[in-house]
């Protein structure tokens, strides 16, 4: 049997990394695989911090085989800082699946994301596969449901027109007041440059008669997965009026939204209309996080989850408060209190940590003492969590 070998990517087999990406997602839709092909081959070497190791390939007898691309992102957790190694474009060639190439190939890019400093590692996949690897679901997803009918219907009190590149700071402005104090990825101002010059679709926004944006929509082509950020009613009554025209003309009855919990359009929408929000919790596949380095990723939280304490006690003692982790749980308490203290695994920790999993409903699972759930509720207060469709690989 010929040697499976595993290795970073040139420029030269990038490019035949990307032909196999967009032959497994593309599903056989020849505008898809295009699409795919030239956002890889013209776009990704521009993004900033791309480097071509982080392409992993898998290689027999000098033909590409599979590959996986890793992301640097930063996520914002409070003042905290947390690298993350986004995962994706997992893709095998179907003469070669089956043969254990792609689990050799995420060990190795496990192995390769530590080596780099990543505190966790996330990927977005419908499948099971990953739980072999350690990988939880953590985030749910949250889709907004609107008669698609009810929507074309509605006024637009607002204009629509494409984005010019000097709008890119009101747009960032308006997308940082929205998501700013959500546990998500940083977006550079570099990369929003990176992604305005470099996306296929415009970013259309919502203007009053003096041209005040008060809205936008990014990737409409995109179904679900698109941008929509609203920051007033007319501004939600303009854009949604116009996805019910465009989902009307497809055939689509409803609008269907992927958006965070806590966003300010369903405030919008209740004025207006009735909606569904359907929050799906996948039990394997969705949103999926894995510690990568337990030790780093708990110095990186604790002057966060320690700032937080002292916010609901006010005579908290930082020194007191203490995270330790090993091969397969993590364990939080006070010194000063030993009956305080708790074990949680690593799935257990990273669901808390995000908000998937409550302290309370932990406690009623795990049948544990008030205490023990007070001291998560201080340490872990509710948050939302959620990483926009333009942050997806």
């Amino acid at each position: 049997m010929n040697a499976y070998v595993i290795r970073s990517a040139d420029a030269d087999f990038f490019e035949v990394a990307g032909e196999l990406v967009a032959d497994v997602f593309s599903g056989g839709n020849a505008r898809i695989y295009d699409r795919i092909l030239h956002d890889w081959v013209a776009n990704a070497p521009h993004q900033p911090g791309f480097d071509y190791n982080l392409c992993r390939i898998g290689v027999v007898d000098n033909q590409l085989v599979s590959q996986i691309l890793i992301e640097k992102n930063v996520l914002r957790y409070g003042k905290a800082q947390l690298k993350v190694a986004s995962i994706g474009k997992v893709a095998t060639h179907p003469q070669h699946r089956h043969k254990g190439y792609s689990s050799t190939l995420v060990r190795d890019t496990l192995a390769t994301v530590a080596e780099q400093g990543a505190h966790l590692a996330f990927l977005n996949d419908l499948s099971s596969f990953y739980h072999h690897f350690g990988f939880s679901s953590v985030l749910p997803d949250t889709v907004l449901e609107v008669d698609s009918k009810m929507a074309m219907d509605m006024p637009h009190p607002l204009g629509i027109r494409h984005a010019t590149l000097d709008d890119l700071d009101t747009i960032i402005r308006l997308h940082n007041r929205h998501w700013g104090n959500r546990i998500t990825f940083r977006r550079s101002d570099e990369w929003w440059y990176w992604k305005f010059t470099s996306s296929i679709d415009p970013i259309l926004v919502a203007v009053t008669q003096g041209d005040n944006i008060q809205g936008y929509i990014w990737r409409v082509n995109t179904g679900n997965q698109l941008e929509l950020i609203c920051d007033s009613l007319p501004a939600t009554m303009t854009l949604l009026s116009f996805l019910g025209k465009r989902m009307q003309k497809m055939g689509e009855p409803l609008i269907q939204l992927l958006i965070p919990p806590d966003d300010v359009i369903i405030s919008f929408v209740r004025q207006m209309m009735d909606f569904d929000v359907r929050i799906r919790y996948p039990h394997q596949g969705g949103w999926m996080g894995r510690i990568i380095n337990s030790t780093a990723l708990l110095n990186a939280l604790l002057p966060e989850i320690t700032n937080r304490a002292q916010r609901y006690i006010s005579n908290f003692d930082s020194r007191d408060l203490y995270l330790n982790s090993d091969a397969d749980a993590v364990s939080i308490g006070l010194r000063s209190l030993p009956e305080y203290e708790l074990y949680l695994s690593h799935r257990d920790f990273i669901q808390v940590m995000f908000g998937s999993l409550s302290p309370v409903t932990l406690a009623l699972r795990d049948h544990l003492p008030l205490e023990k759930v007070r001291l998560l509720e201080v340490l872990f207060p509710p948050r939302v969590a959620a990483i926009p469709p333009l942050n997806w690989m």
